[in-house]
């Protein structure tokens, strides 16, 4: 019978991991969701570390960001058009509309910064739960959206300057989609409601905001830089999807529905009752953990995947020779293996969007070099393995980004 392990391959201690950063109790964090908003006062420098004024400047002006990437908004949405010029951002539009009091949000940092990009896989690595990074510059005396609630939870880290939020109770339990004033959803009587927390988060201060929290953010007299670290929690609805998906294999599931199904109510209603009973039938059928190994890949491979460097890697390669030479030293990558599953005398290293086996000699010593300084030698695991055996986990863990080529190619 398969195990899962809930081991995750990294240099860092978990205690010193996101989590910890993120909310100064990283134990209760990973036991359960905190159901109300909590401020933690982490450190100022970690936070620029991730985002700071010169590094949005640059993304700007030096990493060619898609437009579908960027919105400005002052209180609502500015027109893409003021900004953007032949299909590229515009720094001078931009710079107009920063002056003018918009708030610039770039999304999809997760992808596109290097600090970002690490800080947020090894985050998923120590929630389990996808997450995204979302960055929103505000100026002086400027109020970026109006009040409104998210279908997803955050972190916001204030990496510069100061904002100042009001944070009040959810009109929606545990909503899964956006809502705003400005679309008519928030309860009558918000105006007269006093807020459940007022503060205002300075560079390095973190609030954990739970999904549904109606929340709004002012800047007084200096520039604010905050990131969102979006979490995208699996709920019960999400295991529906796969689950669904899965239940094509019952061919009581698959059969045509009856001709003019959808103009007859009374067809309607009995096709409805009969695949209702086909599904209950088959899910009652499954055991919970063939249901569970339906679900597993669907919702690993929503994590998302290590950074990879198939240059690098490439380049190291081909060093030996056409034919495929290897390195002679690896540096495993931190958080790029999520969790490992044990089966027999194999070891599966999931990474997200696929798996990675080894026989269990070859996982001890992946084990021995995580908890070590994270290298390995070809020459020592031959040793261990054989010739053989020792080339193909190199290659397996060059080509899939659990290691990188020790030694960087020469030119």
């Amino acid at each position: 019978m398969n195990t899962v392990r809930g081991d995750r391959m990294e240099h860092e201690n978990v205690e010193d991991g996101p989590l910890a950063r993120l909310t100064g109790r990283a134990a209760d964090f990973r036991r359960s969701w905190p159901g109300r908003p909590a401020v933690h006062r982490s450190d100022a420098a970690w936070a620029r570390s991730l985002l700071s004024f010169d590094a949005v400047d640059a993304l700007v002006a030096e990493r060619a960001l898609a437009p579908s990437r960027v919105a400005m908004s002052a209180g609502g949405f500015v027109d893409a058009r003021s900004y953007t010029l032949a299909g590229a951002i515009d720094p001078v539009g931009l710079g107009d509309r920063l002056r003018e009091g918009s708030t610039l949000l770039i999304q999809g940092l997760d992808e596109e910064h290097a600090p970002l990009i690490a800080f947020c896989r090894a985050l998923t690595a120590e929630i389990g739960h996808p997450v995204q990074a979302n960055a929103y510059l505000t100026p002086p005396r400027s109020r970026g959206f109006a009040h409104h609630w998210d279908g997803h939870s955050g972190f916001l880290i204030q990496t510069e300057g100061a904002k100042t939020w009001q944070i009040f109770e959810p009109a929606v339990p545990d909503p899964m989609t956006p809502g705003s004033v400005r679309t008519g959803e928030l309860p009558a009587d918000f105006g007269a409601r006093t807020p459940f927390l007022e503060v205002e988060l300075r560079a390095g201060d973190v609030l954990w905001l739970p999904r549904g929290w109606i929340h709004n953010g002012v800047t007084a007299g200096e520039w604010s830089l905050h990131v969102t670290v979006g979490v995208r929690q699996f709920t019960p609805h999400w295991l529906l999807g796969p689950l669904l998906r899965a239940a094509s294999e019952e061919p009581a599931l698959r059969e045509a529905l009856p001709p003019r199904v959808a103009l007859d109510d009374l067809a309607l209603r009995a096709a409805v009752a009969r695949s209702r009973g086909a599904l209950l039938e088959w899910l009652q059928a499954q055991s919970d953990e063939r249901l569970a190994e339906l679900v597993a890949p669907v919702l690993h491979a929503t994590l998302g995947a290590p950074a990879r460097r198939p240059v690098r890697t490439a380049m190291a390669a081909m060093r030996g020779g056409a034919d495929g030479g290897r390195p002679e030293a690896v540096d495993l990558v931190p958080h790029a293996v999520l969790s490992v599953r044990e089966s027999g005398d194999r070891v599966v290293l999931r990474l997200g969007d696929a798996d990675v086996e080894l026989d269990r000699v070859a996982f001890g010593e992946v084990e021995l070099a995580r908890k070590g300084d994270g290298r390995m030698t070809l020459r020592h695991l031959t040793g261990r393995i054989g010739p053989r055996a020792a080339g193909e986990v190199f290659d397996r863990l060059l080509r899939y980004g659990v290691a990188v080529p020790a030694d960087p190619p020469s030119e």
